[in-house]
């Protein structure tokens, strides 16, 4: 009975948790994802609880809540997804990278990780981390089980081409994914790449901004 009433009542603190978040009461969002765990754990809201301490610049916290959240959906790749991400935005980008890694070994089909890890590989500030013929391979492999068809597959693709040197490709590469974005009305995403595109017109592979 007890283990019932517990997945009862975790589930709408995490609601409780997420709408405080919206108010941008994010002290009181914590409290409440907090008494969630003590009732039962969930990766679901350890990863809440992770935003939440990034957020207020307590990285060392916002860890110890992914790393849970992975004990208990191990290989989950949008924990995987959202834990480097957190970690790039703090400058952690070769932790971040063997996150990833590690995280493809065990989803080897995963299009999210490829994507981010090829596009980091091509596009990340540190040369230290950049591989760009890793990100080129990693790029292809995605282009190809998207049928070419997926725009960011793509972008990556291009990125990693310039971060290689082989800047013609990755002017025919961008245009190709930049014509997709447009026709998948990713306007947004289409201006991003047509930028890159003169970029790579110039000789210039693209970097993230710090």
């Amino acid at each position: 009975a007890a283990v019932r009433l517990a997945e009862g009542l975790s589930d709408p603190l995490l609601l409780l948790g997420q709408a405080l978040v919206q108010l941008d009461r994010r002290e009181e969002a914590l409290a409440a994802l907090q008494k969630a765990l003590a009732i039962q754990e969930s990766a679901e809201v350890h990863i809440n609880v992770a935003l939440l301490h990034d957020k207020a610049g307590r990285l060392d916290q916002a860890v110890a809540s992914f790393q849970r959240a992975l004990l208990l959906a191990p290989g989950h790749e949008m924990i995987l997804r959202t834990y480097g991400l957190v970690l790039c935005r703090h400058k952690k980008f070769a932790q971040a990278i063997r996150i990833w890694e590690a995280g493809l070994k065990s989803n080897p089909g995963s299009a999210v990780l490829s994507y981010h890890l090829a596009w980091w590989l091509a596009t990340c500030p540190d040369a230290a981390v950049r591989n760009g013929k890793r990100a080129a391979q990693l790029a292809q492999a995605l282009c190809e089980r998207t049928g070419r068809k997926d725009a960011l597959a793509l972008d990556a693709l291009a990125a990693a081409h310039a971060e290689i040197g082989q800047f013609k490709s990755a002017v025919a590469v961008a245009t190709e994914a930049m014509n997709l974005a447009r026709a998948q009305k990713r306007t947004a995403l289409a201006g991003e790449i047509s930028a890159r595109i003169n970029l790579y017109m110039a000789a210039k592979p693209y970097r993230q901004p710090q």
